[in-house]
């Protein structure tokens, strides 16, 4: 237990002192204030002027601003803090302590997602536009939405060997949140070959239980896929870190 508070009170000093790091937690707070602010006058004035219903694609606006983009930004922040520990020899170091490595990535990983699915359960009723009672429905892609964010550490700490590469990382991961979004907009099993990208389970699970439809397949579908994608880059990890 002592290790575990020692790797949070270091991991709160490291962001702490990265400016990029804070902006980029407290940056998700601002996505349920322009919901609940900002998006109901803008759906009224385009109903009255225009005749567009943009009521209809708030689960679309919600799916992209905090199930597929929060978990991606913890993934990030603790990607770029395994990234720094590697820079300054502590994963080196870790190997040959009480601890190890299997025990420091397990704290790394289990915090990550951890915090990836508290915000998304606390900010998606914040925006007043999803019930409580609908919430409790959601819990499943909120647990995949924790092992998105899971992943996405993973995968910086495996692919990124700097913090250079993890940059150039990070904006190719932005981008590929984009592709599931199409499926949206697309019908019958076309959208289905948008699932190479994990987000786009989680979407499609989000937009069906929004919607009052069984979702189930697409749930399991997604930890199947993500729980897989995280064994393999783990595999990686571990032979990336061997002594």
């Amino acid at each position: 237990m002592r290790f575990w508070t020692v790797f949070v009170r270091n991991d709160l000093k490291n962001i702490s002192r990265d400016s990029l790091l804070i902006y980029v937690l407290t940056l998700p707070w601002l996505i349920p204030v322009v919901f609940r602010l900002g998006i109901p006058p803008l759906a009224a004035w385009l109903e009255s002027g225009y005749h567009f219903n943009l009521e209809l694609y708030y689960p679309l606006l919600l799916s992209f601003s905090i199930v597929m983009q929060v978990p991606l930004i913890f993934g990030i922040v603790f990607g770029f803090l395994l990234l720094d520990e590697k820079d300054d020899g502590i994963l080196a170091a870790i190997q040959v302590s009480p601890l190890s490595m299997d025990g420091y990535l397990r704290h790394r990983l289990l915090l990550t997602g951890f915090l990836s699915l508290l915000y998304v359960v606390v900010m998606l009723p914040t925006t007043g536009m999803v019930p409580w009672t609908l919430l409790y429905n959601l819990l499943p892609v909120v647990l995949l939405a924790g092992l998105l964010g899971v992943g996405a550490t993973l995968l910086i700490a495996v692919v990124a060997n700097n913090k250079v590469e993890g940059f150039a990382l990070m904006k190719a991961m932005g981008m590929l949140m984009l592709g599931p979004l199409a499926a949206f907009f697309i019908e019958g099993r076309w959208q289905l070959l948008l699932g190479i990208v994990p987000s786009y389970w989680l979407a499609k699970a989000y937009w069906l239980i929004s919607a009052g439809e069984n979702a189930w397949l697409y749930i399991l579908a997604g930890f199947a896929y993500l729980l897989l994608i995280i064994y393999l880059l783990l595999q990686r990890f571990n032979r990336k870190h061997a002594l």
